[in-house]
């Protein structure tokens, strides 16, 4: 594992043509080993300008995002690997092709062993993100 936190930040890119998820995912996985934040992440959009955006997450096991807030109406899918929600209301696991809402209220997502999900974020009031 290096000293660096995270990955550089790179804008988010509409793909071209079908796009690989659980290649990306395990493409991922492999950054987030080499970073001491233990994760890292890929933004997909539909093109410029909209108001939906996937962000692919890649988390290593006992890692965590922290505690924070989803900006809008979020959902999460995990395509590989099992993670934990929590709120102040209680946990939710989810396993591997599974898929919730995510809360809208301050939660930590965990991750209980190596972790991908799809996370998918659309402004609540159709303006772009």
């Amino acid at each position: 594992m290096s000293e660096e936190i995270h990955a550089q930040r790179r804008e988010p890119e509409q793909p071209e043509g079908v796009f690989d998820l659980h290649a990306a995912g395990r493409d991922l996985l492999e950054v987030a080993g080499r970073l001491s934040a233990g994760r890292a992440s890929r933004t997909l959009t539909p093109g410029p300008g909209v108001a939906l955006k996937q962000t692919l997450l890649a988390i290593r096991e006992g890692q965590r995002l922290g505690e924070h807030r989803a900006p809008d109406v979020a959902t999460i899918q995990v395509l590989d690997g099992t993670a934990t929600i929590t709120t102040a209301d209680g946990r939710l696991t989810l396993a591997s092709g599974e898929w919730a809402v995510i809360p809208d209220t301050d939660h930590d997502l965990v991750a209980d062993a190596d972790v991908v999900v799809l996370l998918t974020v659309v402004a609540a009031d159709g303006t772009p993100n």
